[in-house]
C-alpha cells in the first residue's frame, strides 16, 4: 500500500543543493532504508542536545514504523510530505533556520536514484552566521554524503 498525503508546501524556502546517488535496489528498498537512517540519525544523544541548544520545532521525537504526515517527527524535523516508495519530505525550524530536505526516488532501469534536496533560510544576523558556519564550511556537503552512504550501507546489509 502506498501512502499518499501532504502538508504545507515548503518551496518557498530557498534551495541549497542536491545529492544523488544509485542504488542497485527497489524504491521500496531504498524508502525503507532512508526511513531507518533518518530515525537513527536523527535521535541520538547528540541530536537531543543539538535540539535543545538550539531550541528546534518540532521539539521532540514522534517515531513511527513509516512516515506519517502530520505524525512523524525527530527533534527539528517533521515529516511533512511522503509518498512511499517515492517520495518524503522533512521539515523543521530552529533559533537560526528553517528548512525542508525533499528526498525523491526514482526507479531506473540498474536501481534506484535516490536525490536529496535541501532548502533553508537563514533569516537575521544569527542566520547569516549559522549558515556561514554550516553551508560556509561544507558541513553539510559532508552531512548529506554520509546521509546518502548510509542509505546505500543499509540497502546493502
Amino acid at each position: 500500500m502506498h501512502y499518499i498525503a501532504r502538508m504545507e508546501p515548503n518551496d518557498h524556502l530557498p534551495f541549497i543543493d542536491t545529492h544523488r546517488v544509485q542504488i542497485s535496489a527497489s524504491p521500496d528498498a531504498v524508502y525503507a532504508a532512508v526511513w531507518k537512517v533518518l530515525r537513527r540519525s536523527f535521535t541520538g544523544r547528540m541530536a537531543a542536545i543539538y535540539g535543545r541548544l538550539m531550541k528546534c520545532q518540532p521539539p521532540r521525537a514522534v517515531l513511527t514504523a513509516q512516515p506519517e504526515v502530520g505524525i512523524s517527527a525527530f527533534r527539528g524535523f517533521a515529516v511533512t510530505n511522503a509518498a512511499a516508495p517515492t517520495l518524503l519530505h522533512i521539515a523543521g525550524s530552529h533559533r537560526c533556520a528553517q528548512y525542508c530536505i525533499e528526498i525523491a526516488l526514482t526507479r531506473v532501469e540498474t536501481g534506484t536514484v535516490l536525490a536529496v534536496t535541501t532548502r533553508a533560510a537563514f533569516p537575521g544576523v544569527h542566520g547569516r552566521v549559522y549558515r556561514a558556519f554550516v553551508i560556509g564550511s561544507r558541513g553539510h556537503v559532508l552531512a548529506m554524503r554520509g546521509l546518502l552512504r548510509a542509505v546505500a550501507r543499509q540497502v546493502s546489509s
